[in-house]
């Protein structure tokens, strides 16, 4: 193992600017080694991995790699961030069927990715476009289907499909829009009330995995791929709804929180279930019967009176059933109206 003065000379002259693959092999090796030398050194080793994070290719990036995972405890985000920058040299998509040594930068993020800021940089960070091939094809591994990265008709087609839930939403309560716009973080911008609401949509997928997403979904999908949209399929469905709507709502909590507030008055979240969409019917059935306002509040009540929104919905479209929480409130079951004002949503 080298000796702390070693490790304290290569860290002096790779901040000088004056890289060296032998350096970062002697760093490298003494950063595993010693809990101590990492403690002692962290901001030094810290600087060093930020410097070169854009300038590392082939093994070069297994030994930035192998620096950079003892520091992920100390400090997710900073390392985080030169992970993002440091994805740009990796020429490749991910794939799960390849060998993993063809991709040194995975054990890293796998570790990231359980912190949960660190998460969200890498998310945004890939829905953005950064971090070359390999961050966005890896994130769309690790993510919830409905929550991955999208782009041209796919990202159009599901804006569609949210478009199509507010309308739903909004016909159910009785009241008609005068303005709606489609934007990013959040979906949408409404005009209630003369107030801009701004509203962030999401589908809720039963059975939906922590990472990988929903394997119900894409069975349901390739089905009516396969088939066609017209053709009748059958399915069985998933009952496990409530771990799904805990998980989606605290990440989707986590992610207003970076939202810019500045030009909306308020922030709505509306969850949708039982989706009438070829291909979403069983994939996002939640029975109608098995939901109560009880127990949406044991679920989610806590997690959302700390969050930035000010009313959430949950939205089982072909039960034509409706829960509705707002801040100060607990949750509660909305029946369909047939003349309700704007001004009582906002």
């Amino acid at each position: 193992m080298p000796k702390k003065e070693e490790g304290i000379r290569a860290l002096e002259t790779l901040l000088s600017g004056d890289y060296c693959p032998i350096l970062f092999a002697v760093l490298s090796s003494l950063i595993t080694a010693s809990p101590e030398f990492v403690h002692e050194f962290k901001d030094q080793l810290l600087s060093v991995l930020e410097l070169y994070a854009e300038k590392l290719e082939g093994d070069r990036l297994r030994l930035w790699a192998t620096m950079a995972k003892p520091l992920v405890e100390k400090e997710p985000r900073r390392v985080c961030l030169a992970a993002i920058k440091a994805c740009k040299g990796h020429p490749y998509s991910f794939r799960p069927d390849i060998n993993p040594r063809m991709f040194p930068l995975i054990p890293l993020l796998e570790l990231l990715w359980n912190d949960p800021q660190a998460r969200e940089l890498l998310i945004e960070a890939a829905q953005t476009g950064q971090g070359g091939p390999l961050l966005p094809s890896w994130v769309k591994h690790k993510m919830p289907t409905e929550e991955a990265p999208m782009q041209g008709e796919a990202r159009g087609q599901k804006k569609q499909q949210e478009e199509d839930i507010l309308r739903r939403l909004f016909d159910y309560l009785g009241c008609r829009l005068t303005q709606m716009s489609m934007r990013e973080s959040p979906d949408f911008i409404a005009e209630i009330a003369r107030k801009r609401i701004g509203i962030e949509v999401t589908i809720l997928h039963p059975g939906e995995k922590e990472t990988g997403g929903s394997p119900l979904r894409r069975q349901e999908e390739e089905i009516v791929r396969r088939n066609g949209p017209e053709q009748p399929y059958g399915m069985w469905a998933s009952l496990d709804w409530k771990r799904a709507l805990q998980r989606r709502i605290e990440q989707k909590v986590r992610r207003a929180k970076r939202f810019n507030r500045s030009s909306i008055d308020k922030l709505w979240l509306v969850v949708a279930a039982a989706v009438p969409t070829s291909g979403a019917v069983v994939s996002t059935c939640v029975l109608g019967f098995d939901v109560t306002a009880e127990k949406l509040c044991n679920l989610t009540a806590g997690v959302l009176e700390e969050s930035v929104y000010d009313l959430v919905f949950f939205y089982i479209i072909m039960e034509k059933k409706l829960f509705r929480w707002k801040k100060g409130n607990s949750w509660k079951e909305v029946r369909q109206r047939r003349n309700l004002s704007t001004g009582e949503l906002a």
